[in-house]
């Protein structure tokens, strides 16, 4: 069985670079929160396998999976990761997921999978097809938090996700490092929809948290917050991404200039 050993903060800039050269998209949570809270803090720690031909982090409830290509093992040392940890939602590349799975399956593990796609933005046809005058959504401000959280609350498609997304403290303080940032609308004191990053490194920012409250869909409201934080990310020299699983949303991001680029596989244990 593969042996896995918890990183040290020594090795973060090797793992960094690893990950960067393989694919900075496929991988830009790991990247992200790496960058953003080390390799292990009070909310998240990393183990890899020698010569790094594995690494897991747990962030939160979340565990994200990394292998080098080709790469084969017994994925039970993950199986019992995931039980021993009471993880609630695993991310990893078509790499990795029928070894996964079949090893969860094995291990008595009830899950679902999600396959997403992941989209990138072909930035010309971007400004070519949108006009982006008289948008009505607003930066999110640390005024708003509270709001959006309540309103968030709301998403049935959002249950048993993202838990880090219902602490206030956590926004709080992403918002202030510069790592959360979306835009919003308003009805009255009503946050009705709202577009973020859910994840960035030095140059690629992707897109999640998209949601607008059922009474206000099919307005054109989820629409209006992308297209501002989609302009407001290439003005700053990011390359947006995004990735999805609801055909109708993706409908509507390819209509404004998105493209096919990968896929991912988000699992959530039952």
């Amino acid at each position: 069985m593969i042996k896995l050993k918890k990183a040290t903060e020594d090795e973060k800039d090797l793992i960094l670079d690893l990950l960067y050269k393989d694919d900075p998209i496929q991988y830009l949570f790991f990247i992200s929160d790496i960058e953003e809270f080390g390799l292990n803090s009070d909310i998240n720690e990393t183990y890899v396998s020698e010569n790094y031909n594995l690494i897991i982090m747990c962030f939160y409830n979340n565990l994200l999976i990394y292998t080098k290509e080709n790469f084969s093992f017994d994925a039970s040392v993950i199986s019992e990761y995931i039980k021993e940890n009471d993880i609630k939602n695993v991310i990893y590349s078509s790499r990795v997921n029928t070894i996964l799975e079949n090893s969860m399956t094995n291990s008595n593990i009830k899950f679902k999978v999600r396959k997403e796609y992941i989209l990138k933005l072909n930035n010309d046809k971007f400004y070519q097809i949108n006009n982006l005058d008289n948008l009505e959504s607003k930066k999110i401000e640390d005024e708003d938090l509270e709001n959006i959280i309540n309103s968030r609350k709301r998403i049935k498609e959002f249950e048993g996700l993202s838990a880090q997304a219902l602490d206030i403290n956590y926004l709080r303080t992403s918002l202030q490092k510069g790592y959360y940032k979306g835009f919003i609308k308003y009805d009255g004191q009503i946050v009705i929809s709202h577009a973020s990053v859910s994840a960035q490194n030095k140059n690629v920012a992707m897109l999640g948290g998209v949601f607008t409250l059922e009474e206000y869909r099919k307005q054109g409201h989820a629409k209006d917050c992308v297209l501002n934080l989609t302009d407001f990310l290439v003005k700053n020299s990011y390359s947006p991404v995004l990735f999805f699983d609801n055909p109708h949303a993706g409908s509507l991001y390819y209509k404004i200039g998105f493209e096919d680029y990968s896929t991912l596989f988000v699992t959530t244990i039952d």
